[in-house]
């Protein structure tokens, strides 16, 4: 079966930015494809050190097309683990490779390994997940590593959107509405995988109903936006879900529907570069934009 599309699912959340999509090498075949919990697996981090990673192993093999180099199917690979957002970590060819625990990628063909590297996303409430790529002659074997966040991580986190939140008042946001007429909720205000605004983070709603309510002129078109990562489909539902959410609450709070109308445009209108997590991160939001 000639492989088209991998989705290799870095959690168990639902929005798209928590998903790591790499295309296989063009021609290239499936050759297996498994997916491990609770694993204890060592990789190499350069010479004479070694990287320990606990959490879910997903191993994935393609059997490579006849006619292409080494270098440039590893390549391929390479850049696509670098525009999801991995940072390089280690890298090593031909004889380079010697001596390297390899053990992890599993059952490998009886040649010599010409390509191995190791890459690293940083995912500061869901945990680190970490890409490593094994490319021989005839086929090339890739593993994500999904490392569980530490309270620490999860810790920081809700302190940010507290800090974030406490700055969000109705009078900062009657600001930039005034000034720029839209102002953005921004993606650390929510857990991930979550369409409502985190707990620590719900003052927010009460300060945008305040500026409504003490101003009865302004109406607010209520936009979600998400990166590019994962299915247009799938991104244009969760940005809209975002918005309703917010509309529905400040609905609550006392303001008219009829002065908010919600929509959801996924990653049609980015704010920034979508090739670094940093921009992605810019991009998930939900917007207010004066009507």
């Amino acid at each position: 079966m000639r492989a088209t599309l991998l989705l290799a699912v870095l959690s168990l959340a639902a929005l798209a930015d928590e998903h790591v999509i790499i295309q296989p090498f063009p021609g290239s075949v499936a050759a297996g494809r498994e997916v491990k919990q609770k694993q204890v697996t060592v990789l190499p981090g350069g010479p004479g050190k070694t990287l320990e990673v606990r959490g879910t192993l997903s191993r994935y093999v393609w059997k490579n097309p006849k006619g292409n180099a080494v270098g440039e199917i590893a390549a391929s690979y390479e850049q696509q683990l670098t525009q999801t957002g991995f940072r390089p970590v280690y890298s090593c060819a031909g004889d380079e490779c010697r001596g390297l625990d390899l053990k992890a990628f599993g059952k490998q063909p009886a040649e010599t390994v010409e390509r191995y590297s190791l890459a690293w996303l940083r995912r500061p409430e869901l945990g680190d997940a970490y890409g490593a790529l094994l490319v021989a002659k005839s086929q090339a074997t890739l593993l994500i590593l999904d490392q569980p966040a530490t309270p620490e991580q999860k810790e920081a986190a809700a302190k940010e959107a507290v800090a974030v939140a406490q700055r969000m008042t109705a009078a900062s946001v009657g600001e930039s509405l005034g000034r720029d007429g839209h102002v953005a909720l921004g993606d650390i205000l929510y857990r991930p995988g979550e369409v409502a605004l985190r707990p620590e983070a719900l003052s927010v709603v009460k300060e945008i109903a305040s500026l409504l309510k003490s101003d009865p002129q302004i109406k607010l078109y209520v936009v979600g936006h998400t990166d590019r990562q994962g299915e247009l489909s799938h991104n244009l539902g969760v940005s809209k879900q975002r918005a309703a959410w917010l509309v529905k609450e400040l609905t609550k709070q006392g303001v008219p529907a009829s002065r908010l109308r919600a929509d959801g445009v996924g990653p049609l209108a980015p704010i920034a570069t979508n090739e670094t997590e940093e921009g992605r991160a810019k991009n998930r939001r939900v917007e207010l934009v004066r009507q």
